[in-house]
């Protein structure tokens, strides 16, 4: 039965061997079962076909497994619009260019090489102080421009109520407040202080011996010094509550400078101390004369005479 199991593949593949096969199968059959002999007389059987190797038992089967594809990779999301919002970008302002006005340029100070006087008409005497002269920003020594302003006080003109007789130029009042750390405070009369005013030099007659002027005080007793021209010492007058008259002599001052001729036409100055009180005074007639008056109240007389000169 193996035989014919193992005959039949081969059969359906070689059927004319078969044939042959069964004839061979057949007498090998006969030949085995002839009479065995005894004794030592042993027939040996002959050989038989050798059987036919058969097909491999097994075919090698496919991989088991086909490889898988890889997945596809997913798209990106698209971003999402802001929370807030559409964003519109803003406008650029449009500058506009400024205008540069060119400044103007310095006048250029001639320094000159003979006396600023020397050929020029000279104003005759007496001469008023206001004429060419006009109140400068006072000063109040250390303190600033704004504290000297609310020490130094100019009262309106009108608060001369009553002036000497025959008086000219301009009658002032003064309240002032003593600051001992100012060290000084003083008022100048000159020809140029600021571009509120702007006087052309003033060249002074030869020959002028004083300036005078007329001053009082609301209580009496006011104390400061006086002085003019430039090149002289200060002078100290102390007031009554009455106009009196007083004088700054310029006897040996060389009042007309060399560069700008008079620059000084009259200065009141206090130097305050402990002691100093707040003062109200008046100062009013300041002119330069020829002649040296006297001072109080007899130099009210001297100071008209030097103006009918």
């Amino acid at each position: 039965m193996k035989l014919m199991n193992l005959a039949q593949p081969f059969r359906r593949r070689f059927p004319q061997a078969v044939v042959l096969g069964s004839l061979a199968f057949g007498v090998q059959v006969a030949c085995s079962d002839a009479p065995v002999n005894g004794g030592n007389n042993t027939t040996f059987p002959m050989a038989g076909t050798p059987s036919t190797a058969g097909t491999p038992a097994a075919t090698a089967g496919t991989p088991a497994t086909t490889a898988g594809t890889f997945g596809a990779s997913g798209s990106f999301g698209t971003a999402g619009t802001p929370a807030g919002g559409t964003e519109t970008g803003g406008t650029g302002g449009t500058g506009t260019a400024g205008t540069a006005t060119a400044g103007t340029g310095g006048t250029a100070v001639v320094v000159p090489t003979t006396p600023y006087c020397m050929g020029k008409p000279l104003d005759p005497l007496p001469y008023t102080a206001n004429d060419g002269f006009e109140l400068s920003g006072w000063n109040a020594g250390a303190q600033t421009q704004a504290t000297a302003n609310a020490n130094i006080v100019n009262r309106p003109a009108d608060a001369c109520l009553t002036r000497v007789p025959g008086a000219v130029g301009r009658c002032s009042q003064w309240h002032f407040i003593p600051a001992v750390a100012s060290g000084f405070a003083f008022v100048q009369w000159i020809t140029m202080w600021d571009s509120q005013f702007t006087h052309p030099p003033v060249c002074i007659a030869e020959g002028a011996k004083a300036v005078t002027f007329a001053a009082k005080g609301l209580k009496g007793g006011e104390t400061f010094t006086v002085a003019a021209g430039l090149g002289m010492q200060d002078k100290e007058v102390v007031l009554s509550t009455e106009w009196e008259h007083y004088f700054i002599p310029l006897d040996g001052v060389e009042y007309n400078s060399f560069n700008s001729g008079v620059v000084e036409g009259f200065t009141w100055k206090i130097v305050p101390t402990e002691t100093t009180p707040v003062m109200d005074f008046f100062i009013d007639d300041i002119k330069w004369v020829k002649d040296l008056p006297v001072d109080g109240g007899e130099g009210g007389a001297g100071g008209a005479g030097g103006a009918g000169n």
